[in-house]
């Protein structure tokens, strides 16, 4: 895809861009593949709203919401993962029976549309196509501001062409903005990816010892990820994300503690011996080592052998990925794990 608005554009100056089209009110669809971080985006884009606007309300999920507090009216700040669960009546309202005769439910939409508050609806491109045209009422009172002045609603959704995605009918598509949502720099994937690993490992672990190794171990595993995503593309759409990265440095670490290698391949002796450098500036793509210099490489080194990882615990934390099972056996895949040593 040629570059669009957001390309080039990190977490915090993304958000100031999605913000600034939310504060005109204008109907955003942030597009793009799994794992590129529109939902972590747009539950920071729901959290500023709410400040500005609701009182900081706490944002609240449909799946944890029952039916009383869903009719109470006090909700102001709703994240609804779109999926075949959600209902028509859930969100929109509609006639049900109750005690042997119809009466008319109002959906808590109809409520925060009256009241005030920020729908974020995620992974919409998973909900029934018919679905989505009954939404482009809401979308169209947001317009022509039919509505209470603090009531917002936008989208998030994966390309078409995924497994279980519809595309959207142009009715609903043509009442939006669309922002194409790809991955994040390799700078803002890094932090993104020790905030993950920081939530998996407590502050005390030895894993952030010494610390110019972890950010070594974090951007080589991030390069590689980069890496397989830039092979594999345009032969199969699966998402590779900053989860998969968080992923696969987390498996390498567990399984170095538990079951270290052998140390025959370990990456010390492959910086003597195979030549990690030459392996990574050389038959591998500069992309591998995006932000890796030679000193990085030598802390790489010493850290991974500290922590008992070898080639061969990278190959098996690369293969354990669920999303990889996808494309294994296949000649693109088997072509990336060919450079990475055995």
């Amino acid at each position: 895809m040629s570059e669009t608005i957001l390309e080039q554009l990190g977490v915090q100056e993304r958000l100031r861009m999605v913000t600034s089209l939310v504060d005109a009110r204008v109907p955003l669809l942030l597009l793009g593949p799994a794992g590129s971080g529109k939902s972590y985006l747009g539950m920071m884009v729901m959290k500023g709203f709410s400040h500005k606007h609701l009182g900081n309300a706490p944002i609240r999920r449909l799946g944890e919401l029952d039916d009383q507090t869903m009719q109470s009216g006090n909700i102001r700040a709703l994240y609804i993962a779109g999926s075949s669960n959600v209902t028509r009546l859930d969100v929109l309202g509609g006639r049900t029976l109750e005690g042997g005769s119809y009466t008319r439910r109002p959906g808590v939409l109809q409520l925060m549309m009256e009241q005030g508050g920020i729908v974020f609806l995620d992974e919409v491109s998973s909900l029934p196509p018919q679905f989505n045209i009954l939404l482009n009422e809401i979308v169209d009172r947001v317009i022509n501001r039919d509505c209470h002045a603090n009531f917002y609603m936008f989208f998030a959704a994966n390309p078409g062409t995924y497994l279980g995605a519809n595309e959207l009918p142009d009715s609903t598509a043509e009442r939006l903005v669309t922002l194409w949502f790809d991955y994040y720099q390799f700078e803002d994937e890094v932090r993104i990816v020790k905030h993950m690993l920081q939530r998996s490992f407590p502050a005390s672990s030895e894993i952030y010892n010494p610390p110019e190794g972890f950010d070594a171990f974090v951007r080589f595993t991030t390069g590689l990820i980069r890496r397989m995503r830039r092979s594999i593309s345009g032969e199969q759409e699966i998402p590779l994300s900053v989860r998969s990265i968080s992923m696969l440095a987390t498996t390498a670490l567990r399984l170095g503690a538990i079951a270290p290698g052998s140390g025959t391949t370990s990456p010390q002796g492959t910086v003597e011996a195979l030549g990690v450098y030459q392996k990574l500036q050389g038959k591998l793509p500069k992309s591998m080592t995006e932000g890796l210099k030679s000193t990085d490489l030598d802390n790489l080194a010493k850290y991974m052998t500290a922590r008992g990882i070898d080639w061969s615990i990278i190959r098996k934390s690369i293969d354990s990925l669920g999303i990889i099972q996808r494309v294994r056996g296949s000649s693109f895949y088997e072509a990336f794990m060919s450079v990475v040593p055995t």
